[in-house]
């Protein structure tokens, strides 16, 4: 069985037991022992990451049970988090995934803690909104119970910008496609969507300051 480092972790230990036995795992009592028949259940206490014996304990200390290296304390870790990439102003919901994560950590981004993180009941999904930050990429620290994770490089980009439409009008129904051509900052060259009216619609940017669009067809609205 194995169980965050915090503890409060239900397990079950079935054999031959009596409902006045108590329950140890490395040397630490757990809690909320209850036993029926040839079962009992309870609740881990907090303990170092690592292996430990989980010992049922008679109330005269004679004829107790050691159930060696039974039960495995799991040190934290982060094995993703998503997304990697986020505006400079902050705000964005980065979700974080991995063992032993609790809503007590600490994540900084680029030397800006965040301490607001909601974690899962099992402890293996944590959110955090990103602080704001200058643009560039810069690592993550999680720090959880002393321990210091570093799942990678979080990257602040500067909000896109249009500085000019070109050209600002076009006649439906006549001639070709209006192709317009967009000016600004902070496009992607691999995927910027435009929208005219709602109306998705794709582009090739050249460049993060230069896209070309084509204007949809809206019926009932003259292009613009």
């Amino acid at each position: 069985k194995v169980g965050p480092m915090e503890g409060f972790t239900l397990v079950t230990v079935t054999g031959a037991l009596f409902k006045d036995y108590t329950f140890t795992f490395g040397g630490s009592p757990a809690t909320r022992v209850s036993c029926s028949g040839s079962k009992c259940t309870m609740v881990t206490p907090a303990h170092a990451p690592g292996l430990v014996n989980v010992v049922a304990q008679t109330p005269s200390g004679v004829g107790d049970i050691t159930l060696s290296n039974a039960f495995t304390y799991q040190t934290p870790t982060i094995t993703s988090f998503s997304p990697a990439l986020g505006p400079t102003a902050g705000g964005t919901t980065v979700t974080m995934y991995g063992t032993s994560l609790s809503d007590g950590m600490t994540v900084s981004f680029g030397g800006v803690d965040d301490t607001g993180v909601l974690c899962s009941s099992d402890e293996t999904g944590c959110s955090v909104f990103s602080p704001a930050h200058a643009a560039g990429s810069f690592p993550m620290t999680v720090t959880v119970n002393g321990f210091v994770l570093f799942p990678g490089d979080f990257k602040f980009v500067s909000a896109p910008t249009i500085t000019s439409i070109d050209p600002t009008a076009g006649t439906p129904d006549v001639g070709p496609p209006t192709v317009v051509t967009l000016t600004g900052t902070g496009f992607s060259t691999k995927k910027t969507m435009v929208f005219f009216d709602g109306v998705e619609v794709g582009s090739v940017c050249r460049s993060t300051t230069t896209c070309k669009t084509t204007v949809p067809l809206i019926p009932g609205v003259a292009q613009a």
